[in-house]
């Protein structure tokens, strides 16, 4: 890094550009304050908004596939997941890329889909727009966005069709890198979402999650650094109806890792195979369920005593009771309660001893 050529710009050499020199603008806090922004809209309301990045991840067979699909064709459609919640008022122009469906399946999900979010056909077919492996000529390859020449295909293609949203679906089938859980491995992927949002495109990604075989908390695979370029990351865990309606689509509990504004995202929905539309559903998620019946045994003197036994750490059984709290499951003062007899039972039980 070279010094400073004067009191607005620093210079530097960019290895991405055959190292030339390019100059780094800076900006004094008081022309920061200055700075006049246009309102952001929502792409979807109280969901998501234009020029943020979103992640959904969830095991394998949950239905985060549909649900990318429904919000391809509510986006571009003017349309809905559900009435009253997450809708969209201005339709955009929306790339979908697929990395393994057949196009008989992406066909029916997009027909589906359409009809699910209450979205308008003609509008839809105008702003969206499909690339998939499976149209493709056999042994040509396709897109790989762990590559930076694929990257400078996509973001030119991007620019120059105007499109507003990209969507993934998903990252072990369109990004290939060495080693995901390396943050050295992750970067390039990550500078290729943050050149996205530089051109004020938003993304959204379709993830996996990790295997899990010791009972852990659920998370997505490779390098956590992914998390910091993305403003929303959404968790889809099962429901307890699942076993109960097989004949439905799909069905899943969401819940918010990451926002980085007000939005309501915690609600289960489950798309109904029969009437074709997305249906919230009563849920209480699991971990908080179990979490709910260990505070009721009135035997953990805290966070760290239940986090013991739920398998987890205090951080987690944190964010768990404000969740519980926020659903009326539990109350701060029937926690309280509940730690103070189990300390008093402690007393007792070593009262005994002597």
């Amino acid at each position: 890094m070279e010094n400073m050529t004067n009191n607005q710009f620093l210079e530097i050499k960019n290895n991405n550009y055959n190292n030339q020199k390019v100059k780094i603008t800076i900006k004094t806090a008081e022309e920061l304050a200055h700075m006049d922004f246009p309102d952001r809209e929502w792409l979807l309301k109280d969901l998501w908004r234009e020029r943020e990045h979103m992640m959904i991840y969830s095991p394998t067979g949950m239905g985060k596939s549909w649900f990318a699909w429904s919000i391809a064709t509510a986006i571009t459609g003017g349309g809905m997941i559900k009435e009253g919640l997450w809708e969209n008022e201005k339709p955009e122009k929306v790339l979908l890329i697929d990395g393994e469906m057949d196009m008989e399946d992406l066909k029916e999900r997009q027909e589906l889909s359409i009809k699910a979010t209450d979205a308008d056909q003609r509008s839809v077919y105008k702003n969206l727009q499909i690339i998939s492996r499976q149209d493709q000529m056999m042994n040509l390859g396709f897109l790989n966005l762990g590559n930076k020449e694929s990257q400078k295909s996509l973001i030119n293609y991007v620019e120059d069709a105007g499109i507003r949203v990209v969507i993934l679906d998903n990252f072990s089938t369109l990004v290939d890198m060495p080693d995901e859980n390396s943050a050295s491995c992750m970067q390039p992927f990550q500078n290729f979402l943050l050149n996205l949002k530089q051109r004020e495109v938003s993304t959204l990604l379709v993830h996996h999650t990790r295997k899990n075989p010791n009972g852990q908390q659920m998370a997505y695979r490779g390098s956590q650094k992914l998390s910091v370029t993305f403003d929303n990351i959404l968790q889809l865990e099962p429901t307890e109806s699942d076993q109960d309606h097989e004949d439905e689509g799909c069905s899943f509990h969401i819940t918010s890792d990451k926002q980085r504004r007000g939005g309501e995202t915690n609600c289960a929905l489950r798309l109904n195979s029969v009437s074709g539309n997305w249906e919230i559903v009563e849920h209480i998620p699991k971990n908080l369920r179990e979490l709910r019946d260990a505070i009721n045994l009135d035997q953990f003197k805290g966070q760290q005593e239940l986090a013991d036994c739920l398998k987890t750490n205090q951080s987690s059984i944190s964010r768990r009771i404000n969740q519980a709290v926020q659903m009326g499951l539990l109350t701060p003062e029937r926690i309280k309660e509940s730690y103070k007899l189990a300390k008093e039972k402690e007393i007792e039980f070593d009262d005994g001893d002597f």
